[in-house]
């Protein structure tokens, strides 16, 4: 995904304008010293060094919150990707909700709904929201993330929360452009959404499409939902709106050597065989903080890259 080697630094963004985190918090980091960078900044000072990707100034915009200024930044390049200099994982995980809120708010939230089982309770219960709210309680995908949550490494789990704030406070910032069913969200719903792409994905590479699954589990429960919804019970696991979808899939990528491309770097190549809509919808990103910068894609309603590069290797799924 991209040339891991880098590409040629033009310019990098003026991190003037500025973003997100409590000052409580960036208090504390700010008081790292050594090798590692908590303050803006230094971590700006970073970008411009390993620069994965130029950056037009003129096309910066400033995220708007209401927390202490200072933490991070949102450059938008001439795409739109978002280019995001934070002093931490907290700070970057806000800036990462609130840029990709501002963007498809509805299908971050939709994407969190599903892995926490509560489509139907949200948008209202068509067939196949039942059943993706079904297999998300039946594997207990958000009880499980909420068991484990403490356990995650202290970086991860302030990315996670910084993530859950961002888009909360992106929600109370704009109530006019929020969808009339949002609601506040928790640092494990992101968590559960994870879960969910892996759990869902286990299973349909046992049994295929697991939605058709939910056709035959549990003896008369179909039909009692059919009857409720007033549909056609053969039709309950294909109907509706492709909730909680992931699929059956098969990705592919490849890898050229320097030695092999006109401009002597490397570039990877991925190819994730995967429908762009709902859950498997890409979004695209660079996240740089003292520790590191990285530029690629995750999936809507999750923070960091899955698949993408930094300046020392790429990878694809």
């Amino acid at each position: 995904m991209g040339n891991a080697a880098g590409t040629d630094c033009v310019r990098a963004p003026d991190v003037s304008g500025v973003v997100a985190g409590p000052a409580d918090r960036r208090a504390s980091r700010c008081k790292r010293g050594g090798a590692r960078i908590g303050c803006l900044g230094a971590v700006a000072a970073a970008l411009v060094a390993v620069c994965l990707v130029a950056v037009d100034a003129d096309a910066r915009v400033a995220v708007q919150s209401t927390l202490a200024p200072g933490e991070a930044v949102v450059a938008r390049d001439g795409f739109g990707v978002p280019h995001i200099v934070a002093a931490d994982m907290y700070a970057a995980g806000y800036a990462d909700a609130w840029a990709q809120a501002d963007d498809q708010i509805s299908q971050v939230l939709r994407n969190l709904a599903t892995a926490t089982g509560t489509l139907s309770e949200l948008l209202g219960p068509k067939p196949n929201r039942l059943v993706s709210d079904a297999f998300a309680r039946l594997f207990r995908v958000q009880e499980v993330a909420a068991e484990r949550f403490p356990k995650l490494p202290e970086k991860v789990r302030d990315q996670v929360e910084g993530f859950a704030a961002g888009v909360n406070a992106w929600l109370a910032a704009n109530p006019s452009r929020s969808p009339r069913w949002a609601r506040e969200i928790a640092p494990v719903d992101v968590v559960a959404l994870g879960r969910y792409h892996y759990v869902r994905r286990q299973l349909d590479n046992v049994l295929g499409d697991s939605r058709e699954v939910f056709d035959t589990w549990g003896a008369g429960e179909n039909e009692v939902v059919a009857a409720a919804l007033g549909v056609d019970e053969a039709g309950l696991g294909a109907a509706g709106d492709d909730a909680g979808a992931v699929g059956p899939g098969a990705s592919n990528g490849f890898v050229l050597g320097s030695s092999r491309t006109a401009h002597g770097g490397v570039i990877v190549g991925g190819d994730p065989h995967l429908p762009y809509y709902g859950l498997t919808k890409w979004w695209e990103k660079q996240i740089t903080t003292g520790d590191f910068s990285v530029y690629g894609v995750a999936p809507v309603g999750l923070p960091g890259v899955s698949s993408g590069h930094n300046e020392h290797i790429g990878w694809t799924l």
